[in-house]
């Protein structure tokens, strides 16, 4: 496997793995993909997914929040769950096809 291979596939499993591991916590894989590699376009990638993956809690935490105070939470939460699958497939293809450049979720806070 050379070396574009390998981006490709770590870059694409660093996302998808948020769609692919709901149930279990999604933020493991790009954390191990994250340490295991030190290629700088699939870090970039892993590290996308996991300020994702913690902005999706945070967004997860205040819509329950405005569950109780407002009842506008449902809606925001059927929102954000239908988020939470397009942007990481959109990410997964966009991560395979272009090798060269990690890709950049809009309209996330950036903590690593």
């Amino acid at each position: 496997m050379n070396d574009t291979d390998k981006r490709k596939l770590l870059s694409g499993l660093s996302h998808a793995a948020l769609i692919l591991n709901a149930v279990v916590i999604p933020v493991l894989v790009p954390i191990v993909i994250l340490l295991a590699t030190h290629d700088p376009i699939v870090r970039g990638n892993a590290k996308e997914a996991i300020n994702f993956t913690i902005n999706i809690i945070i967004c997860g935490v205040i819509s329950s929040i405005l569950i109780l105070v407002e009842g506008i939470g449902v809606f925001l939460l059927f929102f954000l769950a239908i988020i939470s699958f397009i942007m990481p497939l959109i990410a997964t293809i966009y991560a395979v096809k272009n090798v060269n450049k990690p890709y950049r979720y809009p309209l996330i806070w950036h903590f690593l």
